[in-house]
């Protein structure tokens, strides 16, 4: 079955009532992909495109999302569907504008702006973070300039070239994640050291937050600061499936 032959019999998802009007959700096999039907209707995205994905470990994620709504429907508990609707909807028409705003975060990398003092700072930013910057100089053959300060500075222009290679290689589902995976990282590094299996989801997360941890070791923990972090993890979590879609990738 093609786009033509239902395009005229679903439901856009901007015009849904506050209350949860299906009882049946289903995924339906297309030759574009894989589709969400409600009470036997295809689901449009609030673009009024189609709502199909490619793979079917996401159709299932948005339709557990549709299964498990109340009474009233509720957005925020719809992650995979939401972050799906932007790729089918926006993704396309703003690569280009993603992709540059992504490479400013190579000249603001996390880990490319080191502490001047204490010294037991200096050295746990460097045992953490030196080993995956080699890392990726050797994958990627570039060469990541370090700053010990705040000053700002800029990495060469042959490294944002790469950069630049490298996300613009990505499929539109898999942009997606990864252009929340580096704000949430505050960091390119640590997102192609993940989208390049450096390491996994925890590992990465962790070396995002060794300045959070080292100050907690010295004054305790902040509660509400812990809150915010869980918040911003459940957020990482959902961008690295989204970055994980095709399948783990090398760099060539």
């Amino acid at each position: 079955m093609g786009f033509e032959q239902y395009l005229g019999n679903n439901f856009p998802m901007n015009e849904w009532a506050a209350r949860k009007f299906w009882e049946d959700v289903r995924i339906t096999e297309l030759s574009e992909g894989f589709g969400i039907t409600l009470d036997g209707k295809y689901a449009m995205t609030p673009g009024k495109n189609p709502l199909i994905v490619p793979h079917f470990s996401l159709a299932e994620k948005i339709c557990v999302e549709f299964q498990d709504q109340g009474h009233k429907i509720d957005p925020t508990a719809m992650p995979f569907t939401r972050r799906t609707n932007t790729t089918i909807d926006r993704i396309g028409d703003t690569r280009g504008e993603i992709v540059n705003s992504l490479l400013n975060y190579g000249h603001t990398d996390l880990v490319s702006y080191r502490a001047t003092s204490p010294s037991d700072l200096v050295k746990w930013q460097s045992d953490h973070w030196d080993p995956v910057i080699a890392w990726l100089e050797k994958q990627l053959s570039i060469r990541m300039k370090i700053n010990h300060g705040i000053i700002p500075f800029d990495q060469e222009s042959q490294t944002i070239d790469v950069f630049a290679e490298k996300i613009e290689a990505l499929d539109n589902f898999s942009l997606c994640g990864f252009s929340e995976l580096v704000p949430l990282l505050g960091s390119l590094v640590l997102s192609f050291a993940y989208l390049y299996g450096f390491g996994n989801k925890d590992q990465i997360w962790r070396l995002s937050r060794i300045d959070e941890e080292w100050q907690e070791k010295k004054w305790g923990k902040d509660e509400q600061a812990q809150q915010v972090a869980q918040s911003h993890y459940e957020e990482y979590l959902v961008a690295c499936f989204f970055v994980d879609l095709p399948g783990k990738i090398k760099p060539e």
